[in-house]
């Protein structure tokens, strides 16, 4: 107690000094110095939290002090004096001389320690866009070490700030804001003014503003208007790419500007094909669109206005066009935009130059002369695939050369090429197809084969390959493709059926052979063939039996045969080809057809007739085989020739092909004006009732 006295006698006559300080304020006021040594501690925390603060500096009177990690401190020989405490990020704070004199304690005394609550200094603010007042929220603000990130009202609050702190804000999407000097704020309104430019987009070629374009960045997109502006807000080094429908997309990296410049390169080919005779439009014409750096091309077909549209065809170096009834043509592109092309006309006029005859060279050359003087003639049609399934050439395919498929002792297919084509006439290489004992030899396992386990032959004693395998489908696309590149105009499929001689009842198939099951495998190997041979530069075309054409109902009484049972139909062929050549041969129709009782001696009435049932089916165009031979007892001389050749042609036909296996023909039909040699030549019918 005697010490407690003793403390309150000092510490009161402290007072009475300091108030006749006052009353002589000439003198300055000096703390008591204490004859006994005396102890101040205490901890320094964080109002409200509690935490410690560590390294805050206490001052009494000439005595000081650090708060350790857990905010403590000890001031030996401390005087009675006001307690001053302050730290980074904190309000200082001053205790006032009757807290310190009773926290005072000797050496050796208990008391309890000072509790000290600073405020930490705080800023909060809000940071806003310039011209919207729209709320920023994610923005990263630090000053000195206090960070914040505002939030969805785009607010913060930053603890622990110091007077002469640096505030900065960082914002992506934002223009950059100079640092802030902190002054003693408590708080403040910033506002950021957004990444903003204006993109002009132009056309490269004319320097014309380009509207509709789509200016796009990773997290926004715009349109240009009428005057080829759009106004995007990206952030600062993202890419904007600019895009529109007929030209190169552009992309640039945003570096801050105010606004772009983008000119855009036309990418954009439209193609237009017209008649060259009647100016009209050429439509389902295939184009091929040959581009820098790719081997193959990309395939387009233009639509009934004769016009195909390629929005990206910047890479385009020329163009290759293959239309039905017209002569190809190739077209570079020097420039994009509208290409205009004009068609000549090309109606195929032809005869058959068969497989026995490529040996000997010199009844080809002159069958190539026959066609190359005469006025009407402009084709020729070359077995290179033949009857007996050999090869006029020596295949690359695996499977033919290991069939020893090649024929030793023709000549060489590309001298036939050469030849015709310096006389400019058109060629069309004649593939047998599912006809083939070379195949049979090496895989047997793909062969038509009876129940009994027995091959499958015809009336020529040859064996069939199985019209539903895929092997063989691929091996005869193989060949065709191969055909097509070596230089032939067009590739043409002969023997595309299944078998139609003698006992076919008892055939064996992987699948159950019905009219359905057979006019799919047919009409599935002539598109998985057109698709192949689209992208060469040769047509495709299909022989198909004459009386095929007559066939239109498949629920016929003879079910399921009423496919004749070879599995071809006429709309199924036809949409996978660009010619179709029915063998309209008056010989092979039956005794009772069309109504004749020798159909073989009309041959005016069978051709023309058979050709207006077939134009009936289809748009594709049709180019009829005729008969070049006797048969049946019926001399076919010129009368009968030239009355199939007019039948085709009153009839509609997209030329003719005459076909004689000995490659034997009479020159005189083939001249100017063939009709007048024959006076009286039918006329067509009168349409019925």
């Amino acid at each position: 107690m005697r010490g407690v006295a003793a403390r309150w006698a000092a510490l009161l006559g402290l007072l009475m000094a300091l108030s006749a300080c006052a009353e002589a304020p000439q003198q300055a006021a000096q703390p008591e110095r204490l004859t006994r040594a005396l102890t101040l501690s205490g901890v320094v925390v964080e109002n409200p939290s509690g935490e410690p603060i560590a390294n805050a500096q206490v001052r009494l009177g000439e005595r000081t002090a650090q708060t350790d990690a857990e905010g403590a401190f000890t001031i030996q020989g401390a005087q009675v004096a006001p307690l001053e405490v302050s730290c980074r990020g904190y309000l200082p704070k001053t205790l006032p001389l009757e807290e310190v004199a009773a926290a005072l304690r000797e050496e050796g005394q208990e008391g309890e320690a000072l509790r000290i609550a600073l405020h930490p200094r705080t800023l909060s603010g809000q940071v806003l866009e310039t011209g919207s007042g729209r709320p920023i929220e994610g923005v990263p603000l630090r000053a000195g070490p206090a960070q914040a990130t505002t939030d969805a009202e785009g607010r913060f609050v930053l603890r622990r700030v110091e007077v002469g702190d640096l505030l900065t804000v960082e914002s992506a999407a934002h223009r950059p804001l100079a640092p802030i000097p902190l002054e003693g704020q408590e708080s403040l309104t910033l506002t950021l003014e957004p990444w903003r430019v204006t993109v002009s987009v132009t056309d490269q070629a004319t320097g014309q503003p380009l509207s509709g374009a789509r200016v796009a960045s990773a997290t926004q997109e715009a349109e240009t208007d009428p005057s080829g502006q759009a106004v995007l807000m990206p952030r600062l080094s993202e890419g904007i790419a600019v895009s529109l429908t007929g030209y190169c997309t552009a992309t640039l990296t945003y570096q801050g500007e105010p606004s772009l410049q983008v000119a855009l390169r036309p990418s954009r080919l439209i193609v237009r094909l017209k008649d060259a005779a009647t100016q009209e439009p050429v439509p389902n014409a295939l184009v091929q669109i040959f581009e820098k750096g790719e081997s193959s091309p990309r395939l387009g077909r233009t639509d009934e206005a004769g016009q195909l549209d390629l929005p990206d065809a910047a890479e385009a170096e020329r163009l290759f066009i293959k239309a039905a009834n017209y002569v190809r043509a190739t077209v570079p592109i020097t420039q994009l935009g509208v290409v205009e092309v004009t068609l000549e006309p090309f109606i195929s006029r032809g005869i058959y130059i068969p497989f026995g005859l490529l040996t000997r060279p010199e009844y080809v050359y002159g069958l190539i002369d026959l066609v190359d003087r005469s006025p009407l003639l402009n084709t020729v049609v070359v077995d290179v695939k033949g009857d007996a399934s050999y090869l006029a050439w020596r295949s690359k395919n695996p499977l033919a050369q290991e069939a020893d498929a090649y024929f030793d002792g023709v000549m060489p297919l590309e001298e036939v090429l050469r030849l015709c084509h310096e006389k400019g006439i058109y060629t069309i290489a004649r593939m047998v197809i599912f006809k083939d004992d070379n195949l049979v030899k090496i895989r047997p396992q793909w062969a038509i084969v009876r129940q009994d386990g027995t091959f499958y032959t015809d009336g020529q004693n040859t064996k069939w390959m199985d019209p539903f395998r895929q092997e063989v489908w691929d091996y005869n696309i193989s060949l065709a493709v191969e055909v097509a590149e070596m230089g032939f105009d067009e590739v043409q499929f002969d023997y595309i059926r299944f078998p139609s001689d003698g006992r076919i009842r008892d055939l064996v198939y992987p699948q159950e052979s019905t009219f359905e099951s057979r006019v799919g495998a047919i009409s599935g190997f002539l598109e998985a063939a057109h698709t192949a041979l689209q992208k060469t530069p040769a047509f495709f075309s299909a022989d198909i039996y004459g009386l095929t054409v007559w066939v239109t109902d498949p629920n016929c009484p003879r079910q399921p045969l009423c496919d004749l049972g070879i599995g071809q139909w006429v709309e199924d062929i036809a949409a996978h080809v660009d010619y179709l050549s029915p063998m309209l041969y008056p010989a092979t129709f039956a005794p009772g057809s069309l109504g004749y009782s020798q159909p073989v001696a009309h041959p005016y009435e069978v051709v023309y007739l058979s050709m207006a049932k077939v134009l009936g089916r289809t748009t594709t165009p049709v180019r009829p085989w005729l008969q070049h031979y006797s048969a049946l007892g019926v001399t076919y001389d010129r009368r009968k020739l030239l009355e199939q050749m007019k039948a085709a042609e009153d009839a509609g036909s997209h030329g003719w092909l005459f076909w004689n296996a000995g490659g034997k023909y009479e020159e005189a039909i083939f001249g100017e004006k063939p009709f007048d040699l024959v006076p009286g030549l039918p006329t067509p019918p009168p349409p019925k009732e």
